[in-house]
């Protein structure tokens, strides 16, 4: 499996491309991530959500990314790493419609300029 945190859009292809290869693929990544699920805490959607993120993309590539792809930005949304994302927490979240992961996910992209960047 290729390294994550993600840190550049070469790296991001490449492993979009990694993801397209095996459902097997796509299923051991879930499977990683889900580690980092938390169901005990107050507002766990949201908290695992913010919890996983950091895990597949470094802040300074985050930057680079929305969720629909507008102002030129690349669209979250359309890589395999979103059903990573939606796999992972529909895995721990079965009756949720994961629309307070999905808002997270929003912030925590709009936000990203705003921590600390990858030197």
């Amino acid at each position: 499996m290729p390294k994550l945190p993600l840190s550049s859009e070469k790296a991001l292809t490449e492993y979009d491309a990694f993801l397209g290869k095996s459902d097997l693929n796509l299923a051991a990544v879930c499977d990683y991530m889900s580690s980092y699920v938390r169901t005990n805490v107050v507002d766990p959607e949201r908290k695992s959500a913010n919890r996983i993120l950091p895990q597949l993309l470094t802040n300074s590539l985050a930057t680079k990314m929305n969720l629909e792809g507008g102002n030129k930005k690349i669209a979250f949304r359309s890589l395999k790493l979103y059903k990573v994302f939606q796999g992972t927490l529909q895995a721990a979240f079965k009756d949720s419609d994961l629309e307070i992961a999905e808002d997270a996910l929003k912030r925590w992209l709009k936000d990203a300029k705003y921590r600390k960047q990858d030197v």
